[in-house]
């Protein structure tokens, strides 16, 4: 497993324990898939990926989060497991997560 995705499981791990549903592998083909099927067991506080983020990863340098809840629990459960995460504060859009193992040495 990459360094990545320790980091990714880690924060994860820590958003299920404040309650949310953050599954770590991506169970799902899309958005509209992993957003509904995350809505049916925490409709308030979940947060997601899917296949097409996880196959888009290693392209783009980090994947998008899709997620409900406070979006400044879920950056700061992300920052605290070694990752850099970046939202525009618009409620609508996913939270971005850098890979900082494509930079580190």
């Amino acid at each position: 497993m990459s360094k990545f995705k320790r980091r990714l499981h880690k924060a994860f791990g820590a958003l299920e324990e404040n309650g949310y549903f953050a599954p770590p592998f991506p169970y799902w083909c899309c958005t509209s898939c992993a957003a509904s099927a995350a809505a049916m067991e925490n409709p308030e506080k979940f947060v997601v990926y899917h296949d097409q983020d996880e196959s888009g990863w290693r392209n783009r340098g980090g994947m998008y989060l899709t997620w409900e809840g406070n979006p400044k629990e879920i950056i700061a459960a992300l920052i605290h497991a070694g990752l850099s995460a970046t939202w525009d504060e618009d409620p609508s859009t996913k939270i971005w997560v850098d890979d900082p193992s494509r930079t580190e040495m």
